[in-house]
């Protein structure tokens, strides 16, 4: 990132009585750069020389690899600063700080009329703020950009008796996109001045691989980009692109904000130069988003923005329009509504730390709503049911976990659940896995896992399951559950009631079990085993064949 001042010239609307145009800039004057501190000073004027700022919001960009905010800011907590340049101004706020993201609000009391106000004075830039950021890496250009247009900036007259209107930026705006080594899922939030060429806006995009777009499952291979469309695109090793560096410092071009036309399906798309709530997203006609919207990088991750130079997966149930809101957004990342926190979960990491999780459910629910957007190209990461979905119904009901693109070894950890987890043979792994149980897969030829049945730790009956297989010989597996911790005891009996042997007598906690019974050493014939635990009693026939 290359060290620079950035203008951007925004326009104002008078929202009184007659239209009066008024134009503020804003600007990063850098007072200290050294081995440990980056220090710069934002400050703002107005072409006329004589208004009053009484309040605004300013968001800009910096490379974290580069500088971070001191003291690592913590998500939704305030960081107040009071060093304007003169004594009667409030202090501004440096709100929720989030990955390479600073909101700067500005909020000044009008007091007597003119205490707490900016006047952009000769040569016109004032003073708002200085703020100090920690340096992490000294052979790496320290620099700041406009990151996104805000509906929120405001000229405030001193008397409170004159607005000027709400305006957005105009003109260009300042882009910080960060991407990883591989695949991404990206976009333009509008026109880059150098041309919208593949290898202008990515010009460390892996020259061996096209970039996709993708029609309905297909992925189409582009040499040119539109904003508002998505596209998957091979990197070569970690960058974050900036204007200043690999784009040019005067800014991407800021276009209309108009509707995203989509197909019925899935379909990967952009946002433009503002962050978005993906809550806020609508559709014409209404009601079209049928599911969970998602980014990726490095896997699949679920989206609760829409930040500029990214692209977004959302399955539309048919055609129409995304409409983009007008607001910006401050990240999100609760993910409450869409996974109960009593659902099982299935935790896999591979060797390189990447990670994905998988849910359980325990109750009825639309599992179309759990759909995962296609694979991803080549041999990226990826982790799902075979249904293709993050969530499912492993009570009861056998399924598959399929595995792309891993480093061995691969953990797989279970949380509020237990599983029988197995390879497709049964012979290189046959685990039984308790909520907390990690197991450790280094046989490289495992790529998919199959899960014979699951129980939610929060079991509300006993329950004793058929013996498999049935008929058996010599050996077969008993399965039950305990719905609260109990004396549990199971007992085998002959065809005329005599006990023969019992298998179980401990006390047990809340949870699914197996065993396994060796009949060796017992004729052929029909046996019986029975469940007791508390007051619950079940029993079940099956066949010894020799």
């Amino acid at each position: 990132m290359k060290q620079f001042i950035a203008l951007m010239g925004i326009i104002i609307f008078f929202s009184m009585f007659s239209i009066l145009p008024t134009t503020i800039n804003g600007r990063f004057t850098v007072l200290e750069a050294d081995s440990s501190k980056f220090t710069i000073l934002f400050q703002v004027n107005t072409n006329a020389g004589t208004d009053d700022l009484g309040g605004a919001t300013f968001v800009f960009g910096f490379d974290t690899s580069a500088i971070r905010f001191p003291n690592s800011p913590i998500k939704d907590i305030d960081y107040i600063f009071h060093n304007f340049s003169s004594e009667n101004y409030s202090p501004a706020t440096v709100t929720g700080p989030m990955k390479n993201i600073i909101w700067v609000n500005i909020d000044l009391p009008f007091i007597h009329n003119n205490n707490g106000t900016i006047v952009a004075a000769s040569p016109y830039w004032t003073d708002v703020v200085t703020i100090n950021f920690d340096v992490v890496d000294i052979n790496k250009p320290k620099g700041l950009s406009w990151f996104h247009s805000s509906p929120f900036w405001g000229i405030y007259d001193a008397d409170n008796t004159t607005l000027w209107g709400t305006g957005v930026f105009e003109g260009n705006v300042g882009l910080v996109v960060e991407v990883q080594d591989g695949w991404n899922a990206v976009s333009v939030p509008g026109i880059n001045p150098d041309g919208q060429g593949v290898n202008i806006w990515w010009p460390a995009k892996d020259p061996a691989s096209s970039v996709y777009k993708m029609l309905g499952a297909a992925y189409t291979p582009v040499t040119t980009t539109i904003p508002g469309e998505g596209y998957w695109m091979k990197h070569i090793g970690d960058n974050v692109y900036n204007t200043g560096d690999e784009w040019p410092e005067g800014g991407i071009q800021i276009i209309p904000n108009d509707p995203i036309s989509v197909a019925a399906g899935w379909n990967l798309i952009g946002g433009y130069e503002i962050l978005v709530a993906t809550s806020g997203l609508t559709t014409t006609p209404p009601g079209l988003i049928t599911g969970i919207i998602y980014s990726f990088s490095d896997n699949y991750q679920i989206a609760t923005t829409l930040e500029p130079g990214r692209g977004y997966f959302v399955k539309m149930s048919g055609a129409g329009q995304i409409n983009i809101p007008g607001g910006l957004a401050k990240e999100n990342t609760e993910l409450v509504d869409y996974f109960n926190k009593d659902w099982g979960r299935i935790i896999i990491t591979d060797n390189t730390n990447r990670n994905f999780t998988l849910y359980a459910v325990s109750e009825e629910t639309d599992l179309d709503f759990y759909e995962l957007p296609p694979i991803p190209p080549d041999e990226s990461f990826d982790i799902r049911f075979g249904s293709g979905r993050i969530a499912e119904n492993l009570y009861g009901e056998n399924q598959t976990i399929e595995m792309k693109g891993i480093a061995y070894p691969v953990t797989v950890r279970v949380e509020n659940l237990s599983i029988t987890l197995m390879d497709e043979s049964g012979n290189n792994l046959n685990a039984d896995l308790k909520p907390g149980g990690i197991i450790t897969i280094n046989n490289e030829s495992i790529h998919r896992l199959l899960i014979q049945s699951g129980k939610s730790t929060t079991l509300t009956n006993y329950s004793l399951e058929q013996n498999y297989p049935n008929p058996f010989n010599p050996s077969t597996t008993l399965r039950y559950s305990i719905a609260k911790q109990s004396k549990v005891l199971i007992r085998i009996y002959d065809i005329i009631g005599n006990e023969i042997e019992t298998v179980v007598n401990e006390e047990k906690p809340v949870g699914t079990y197996k065993l396994t019974w060796n009949a060796s050493d017992f004729p052929s014939g029909v046996y019986f085993y029975q469940l007791q635990a508390g007051d619950f009693i079940e029993t079940k026939k099956m066949i010894l064949l020799k």
